[in-house]
């Protein structure tokens, strides 16, 4: 997980003696007296492993105790809100904008900036978790977590956004990533059932990655020979021959046009424009994060959404860059600009945990070159920019991409920790933790981040993503990790232990898989709000299957195959 140890922090002090078992599960904990369960807490293994910065558990039963309980259950559930919506805002204003940004650089189709850019934003923290499960010898919960996964984002995700935006799937694509993760998937399978997997199995994954991004890129440059090229958010389908021509960029509300079109010249800048004064209020209206004139016209609610939200996004708006062609001078701002040089990357290496690393053994830490590169950063755009956007500020988009998924990442593993605690404090046992909390905690940043592309008008990047991200997580997340751990001990297999749980995931991933395979081509290619609450249907049910597999076939204790 991008390097980092969890963060455990202790709250209070127990007095109980030290014969206490603190083995097993979590869960455990709810077997222990109330004046026990502190000590537990700080001493079992599963209850230290935390992916946050918070450990929920501890500060549950050793700061609050049992008389204040319920108080912590109220504050944990309004701090999940605030969480939820941090992720949301994450997403939505920031990750998505830089993705739009980024396509139209690179020229990209929806459907290869679903299965490319987004992929790797939606898939980067679950690679970086999978390094860090293997290297902490636990190699069947990687296999678990990918296939859990996999089906909550082939069901749900896809499915919510079919029901956000239904659209027309790209036949060609569609039926391409969904062969390759079938593929990957059967494959993974096979590794499972053998128990063991070896240096060649590894680095087949990583070939199989290369050879899809491979035919991705071949398939675009084929279909585009003989077409008019299309504009990412403009195309219907690769066979619209009537679109604007992508050169054209979107005309901003406050520019005139003049010369030939589709040059646009901005309204000339007068000398205060530039001027201390003008650009600090620029820079204060930039990280405001409430627009007073619709805060006028909102409703209690909204104004209620808009001051929850309001700490985050500021945070948000220091850090990362955004570049919306929408909006005056492309959302640039000279002075805020120049503080997310400093902020951003400064933030990020303390947020991956990375700030206080040597440098080839040295006394320099990774913050002390992070933050002379920030300035030095600075200082180019101060002497470089002016009021108006320079010629380079699209490349704020790939700074913000990358931003934004730390953020994300961050985020998404507060919201794993916390939701960990309630299944302990629930008494949820570790395989349906597994399936339920984890599965959704690792994908909730991936869920809205495609239902905000849908919203935005962008169905099939959403849609491509939710295929494309854990195809992606199956191939790098097993290639990357297990080849270097082998790699490691000497080109030694490993081991792997099969058990039911993840045997029950694996089918149900090949069944949703198979499902839209087919079912596609039936419906002509149409994902349809139906078809969305269909999938939907379908995760419920094989929810449902696995909980009463787990109380029922798994109820012996007894997790393996054989």
């Amino acid at each position: 997980m991008f390097g980092r140890s969890p963060h455990d922090y202790y709250f209070g002090s127990s007095s109980v003696a030290s014969n206490i078992s603190v083995d097993g599960s979590c869960s455990d904990i709810l077997s222990q007296h109330w004046d026990d369960r502190c000590y537990f807490a700080q001493h079992n293994e599963n209850c230290l492993d935390v992916d946050g910065f918070i450990n929920y558990v501890t500060i549950l039963y050793c700061t609050f105790g049992k008389s204040l309980f319920p108080l912590a259950i109220i504050i944990y559930v309004l701090w999940l809100v605030v969480l939820f919506i941090a992720l949301a805002v994450s997403a939505d204003d920031f990750f998505c904008p830089s993705i739009e940004i980024i396509s139209k650089v690179l020229r990209l189709s929806q459907n290869i900036a679903g299965v490319t850019i987004m992929a790797l934003g939606n898939g980067a923290p679950d690679i970086f978790s999978a390094l860090a499960g293997i290297g902490q010898d636990r190699p069947e919960l990687v296999f678990g977590e990918l296939f859990g996964a996999g089906v909550f984002l082939t069901t749900v995700v896809a499915g919510s956004v079919s029901v956000t935006q239904p659209f027309k799937l790209m036949e060609r694509p569609f039926l391409r990533d969904v062969s390759f993760y079938l593929l990957a998937g059967f494959l993974a399978f096979y590794i499972f059932w053998r128990q063991e997997i070896r240096l060649g199995d590894a680095i087949g994954f990583l070939v199989l990655y290369a050879v899809y991004i491979t035919v991705v890129l071949v398939g675009r440059y084929i279909n585009q020979r003989n077409r008019q090229e299309v504009p990412y958010f403009s195309q219907e389908d690769d066979e619209s021959d009537n679109a604007p021509d992508q050169s054209s960029p979107p005309v901003p509300h406050h520019p005139t046009e003049t010369g030939n079109p589709p040059e646009i010249q901005l309204l000339p800048e007068s000398p205060s424009c530039t001027s201390v004064n003008a650009n600090v209020k620029l820079f204060f209206k930039a990280v405001n994060p409430i627009d007073l004139e619709e805060w006028e016209e909102t409703n209690w609610f909204w104004r209620g959404y808009q001051v929850i939200k309001s700490p985050v996004d500021v945070m948000f708006r220091l850090t990362t860059p955004v570049v919306d062609k929408e909006k005056p001078r492309d959302n640039w701002c000279q002075y805020l600009g120049i503080v997310q040089c400093v902020l951003g990357p400064f933030f990020s290496v303390f947020a991956i945990n990375v700030a206080f690393d040597k440098i080839a053994g040295s006394n320099v830490e990774v913050w002390h070159i992070t933050l002379l590169a920030g300035f030095l950063l600075a200082l180019v755009i101060g002497f470089t920019s002016r009021s108006t956007a320079p010629k380079y500020h699209s490349m704020f988009a790939f700074a913000g991409f990358v931003i934004s998924i730390v953020w994300i990442y961050i985020i998404a593993n507060e919201v794993v920790s916390l939701l960990k605690a309630f299944g302990v404090m629930f008494g949820l046992s570790d395989a349906i933790l597994g399936l339920t909390v984890l599965a959704w905690g690792n994908s909730i940043g991936d869920m809205i981040a495609d239902t905000s592309m849908a919203r935005r008008g962008s169905p099939r990047a959403g849609f491509s993503a939710a295929f494309g991200g854990p195809l992606f997580n199956l191939l790098l997340g097993i290639g990357l990790p297990f080849t270097i751990q082998i790699l490691r001990g000497g080109g030694k297999a490993i081991t792997l232990v099969c058990n039911k749980m993840t045997l029950v995931l694996s089918v149900g991933l090949g069944i949703s898989l198979v499902f839209s395979f087919l079912f596609m081509p039936i419906r002509k290619f149409q994902a349809t709000k139906p078809y969305g609450f269909f999938l939907i249907l379908m995760y419920v049910v094989f929810l449902g299957v696995c909980i009463v597999f787990e109380f029922t076939v798994m109820k012996g204790g007894d997790d393996t195959c054989f």
